[in-house]
Formats: C-alpha cells, sequence, structure tokens
C-alpha cells in the first residue's frame, strides 16, 4: 500500500482499517509506514486500530506515520478509533506508564505548528469488555487524560461505546 499511495498525491479523505493482528513493531521501518509528504492534499484521515495493552501497541508505528506529515500539511480532521479490551493479568504499571506516554506523544506531535490546520480530533474507544468490568473505560479514560494540549486547542472530541471491534468501521 505504501508504494501505491505515492500515485495519489490529490487524495483528499483516507480511511484506513488496520487489522488487529498487523504487527506494529516490526513495520517501523522507512519503507513501512505511508509518507504523509506524499499525500500533501490530505484533509480528512481516518485511522482504527487495537491498542491491546501487553500485546499490540499502535502508537509508536501511528507517531512515525504522523511524524511524515510536512510542515504545511492540510489536514484538519483527524479520526481515531481504538478498540480497547480488557489488560491480561501480566500487564505491568511500567508497561502502562509507557503507553500513556506514547499518548502524551501524541497530543505533543498533534499540537506543533506543523498541524496548524488540524481543526478535530475525533478519537472513538470501542470497548469491547465482559458484562461487569469497566476496565476497558478505565483504560480509555487515562488516554483521554493525556491529551491535555488537543481538548486546550478545543479540536478533541472523544466518545466510548460498548461492542468489540468486530465489524466496526470508520468513513
Amino acid at each position: 500500500m505504501v508504494e501505491f499511495l505515492r500515485f495519489f498525491p490529490n487524495l483528499e479523505t483516507m480511511d484506513l482499517e488496520i487489522d488487529p493482528s498487523f504487527d506494529y513493531e516490526a513495520r517501523l521501518g522507512q519503507g513501512d509506514v505511508v509518507n504523509l509528504k506524499l499525500l500533501s492534499s490530505l484533509k480528512s484521515l481516518s485511522l482504527q486500530v487495537s491498542a491491546l495493552l501487553a500485546r499490540t501497541d499502535p502508537l509508536p508505528w501511528l507517531l512515525a506515520f504522523l511524524s511524515s506529515a510536512s510542515p504545511d500539511n492540510a489536514l484538519e480532521v483527524l479520526s481515531l478509533t481504538c478498540v480497547i479490551d480488557k489488560p491480561p493479568p501480566s500487564l505491568t504499571i511500567q508497561a502502562f506508564d509507557n503507553t500513556l506516554m506514547g499518548w502524551r506523544s501524541l497530543d505533543e506531535l498533534l499540537t506543533r505548528p506543523s498541524f496548524g490546520h488540524l481543526q478535530r480530533f475525533r478519537l472513538d474507544f470501542s470497548l469491547d469488555n465482559p458484562i461487569g468490568d469497566d476496565s476497558p473505560r478505565q483504560i480509555a479514560d487515562e488516554f483521554t487524560k493525556q491529551l491535555q494540549s488537543l481538548s486546550k486547542k478545543g479540536v478533541l472530541e472523544v466518545d466510548a461505546c460498548e461492542g468489540g471491534g468486530n465489524g466496526l468501521r470508520v468513513s
């Protein structure tokens, strides 16, 4: 897909649904991350990712992807749908803190002058949780708390809904 997108420099809208089995860590190489400099006309970007604590972390890949935007990018709307489930017992406090640091880095990146056209950052959490277990919602709340600058800028919109990631499409 990375090679394919370079033929569409005038693309204004892009929706990406990233498979839950996608290996983000293995896809951090320069040839694996979509270079947003090639999509200078992109105004609206929608992504669906799975953030399964202690199993898959999309933030390093997402940060590399968004960092590739040119300083004069046209991105106005960024929508991120994030599937969250109950964390495994193996999750350590340090691993959770590292994840929160990634969300703070996202906040810092999206409030840089290079994202000056950004009018809306829509964050939707799809909570895949067992009945009576509120941990996915608490995790979503912790992630949201890391986005203080986007909130202060007035561009952050957050929503959370129950239901697994199966069939959820970003459009």
